[in-house]
């Protein structure tokens, strides 16, 4: 019987090669991702707690909650600046 290390193993490197066709990868997600990890995933608690050190716990939620938002606000920024790719000829892009 195989064991699920096996399996997963197998299974990561079928759906990779299809994703990984020569020049088209998940390179540049994959980039981004873990840019958004270090800001989203540790920034943010970071600067939330020093706000709520600095007002307490009766105004800092105000503080915190603009900070979200503000968050919220540049990834919807960054969504609208990404440009459309939907009938893009991304074969020939990688190819240049």
């Amino acid at each position: 019987m195989a064991s699920y290390s096996a399996l997963a193993t197998a299974r990561s490197r079928r759906s990779t090669r299809k994703i990984s066709r020569p020049g088209i990868g998940p390179r540049g997600a994959s980039a981004a991702y873990q840019v958004a990890q270090v800001y989203g995933g540790g920034l943010i608690p970071i600067i939330a707690g020093q706000i709520l050190r600095s007002y307490g716990i009766h105004e800092a939620y105000v503080y915190i909650g603009l900070l979200a938002m503000a968050y919220a606000v540049l990834a919807i920024l960054a969504i609208l600046a990404t440009p459309e790719t939907r009938n893009a000829d991304l074969e020939g892009a990688a190819a240049r």
